[in-house]
């Protein structure tokens, strides 16, 4: 089970659920809104049949590379479920980290930025010739700030 049970109280100390700022007071201050929101909403029975509570805290800047990483690896299995390796320089996973998150939406939108950026590239490129099986691809970033491959 899922809540936004003191959400609220958390937004509204930075405006956001996106990047955090690194002030522990700040968050077990928010902590403990969110455990009152909760005990002002469920009754003891039911929270006390709760195994355990977390409170999700806001993605950082590096959180958001790591999980544009893990998604770009995930593409790169796929590659290479076709015959072919491509690898990703770092201003690939720079542009898709700054592309595809949103202060609002948290990293929801990346998986919609990596489809567009690099996976829609890599299938022109293969549409076109420019890839086949066996192949070796480097993705780059070009001076447009296009993902080239």
């Amino acid at each position: 089970m899922t809540s936004n049970l003191g959400a609220r109280s958390i937004t509204e100390k930075s405006g956001t659920l996106g990047f955090a700022s690194k002030e522990s007071d700040a968050e077990s201050r928010s902590d403990e809104q969110v455990m009152s929101a909760l005990k002002s909403a469920f009754r003891p029975e039911f929270l006390n049949r709760v195994d355990d509570i977390i409170i999700f805290r806001k993605l950082t800047k590096e959180h958001i590379r790591e999980i544009a990483h893990n998604l770009l690896m995930a593409v790169a299995g796929r590659v290479k479920d076709m015959g072919m390796e491509i690898t990703f320089d770092e201003g690939v996973v720079n542009l898709v980290s700054e592309e595809g998150f949103d202060p609002l939406y948290g990293a929801r939108p990346l998986r919609r930025a990596i489809q567009r950026m690099v996976e829609d590239t890599f299938a022109g490129a293969l549409l076109d010739g420019r890839c086949k099986k066996g192949d070796t691809i480097l993705a780059m970033v070009d001076e447009n700030k296009k993902v080239q491959s």
